[in-house]
């Protein structure tokens, strides 16, 4: 009797066992899995040709803020001309919270396609920002805000810096002319590239005793296409030359 009993108490306690190991995975939580990086796109609609305009994305992931992205850019496009567009990096301003600032120098609608990468995560949500000339003055004539001048030839004349060093602050002055006279009231900026880079650089200038004058640091040395864009709308101005320059290390 004794003999038959030994072997089923040892077929009970195997069965015990397995029930037990296959009730403990049951109870086991499987790994959640991450919060989706979330980008909230934050561009005014509508802005004025050859005005400052700020690119703001906020990051955050679930409800925490992400202060420590990889990357963020802004990729800027005219309407069907992607493969034209210009890459501008973002700057961290606190709470998940960056920003680009960019100025647009001819009407249309262009598209802003932010690139996030952060936390072994990547998104790129768009929208679309149109861009107008500036409203004329009350009783002006509205002229095409893009034709070139109807009073004489606009001449424009870049005053480079001399020797331009990496990481140190670079004067630029642009002096202008329509015809025979200095042009004053225009908007004059700074479009910059270094070669073979796609992303472009703007930088407004300053009217100042006849001129009109902006700082650049350049932070990689090498060589760059500086493009002056002279605009007045309300002597049909728009005109543009580009030459280039050498950063020093």
């Amino acid at each position: 009797m004794m003999k038959k009993l030994v072997p089923l108490l040892f077929t009970a306690a195997v069965l015990t066992a397995c029930d037990s190991g296959e009730s403990t995975g049951a109870g086991e939580a499987e790994p959640s899995l991450p919060e989706p990086l979330e980008v909230s796109l934050q561009v005014q609609e509508t802005v004025v040709a050859n005005e400052p305009v700020e690119l703001t994305a906020i990051v955050t992931q679930g409800t925490e803020a992400v202060t420590g992205a990889d990357e963020v850019e802004f990729e800027v496009w005219q309407e069907e001309e992607k493969e034209s567009s210009n890459l501008l990096t973002a700057g961290h301003e606190g709470e998940g919270v960056y920003v680009a600032e960019t100025l647009f120098a001819e009407a249309g609608v262009y598209h802003i396609q932010s690139h996030v990468t952060a936390r072994d995560m990547h998104t790129m949500p768009e929208t679309t920002i149109t861009v107008s000339g500036p409203e004329p003055a009350l009783g002006e004539e509205t002229a095409h805000p893009y034709s070139h001048d109807a009073h004489g030839t606009v001449t424009i004349h870049l005053a480079e810096p001399g020797a331009i060093q990496l990481n140190e602050p670079a004067i630029f002055n642009v002096h202008a002319k329509s015809g025979e006279v200095q042009l004053t009231g225009a908007d004059v900026s700074l479009e910059l590239w270094r070669e073979g880079a796609e992303k472009h650089e703007w930088v407004k200038l300053t009217e100042q005793e006849g001129a009109y004058t902006g700082e650049v640091t350049f932070a990689e040395a090498g060589t760059y296409q500086v493009q002056t864009h002279v605009m007045k709308d309300s002597d049909s101005i728009h005109e543009h030359t580009e030459t280039v320059i050498e950063v020093l290390e």
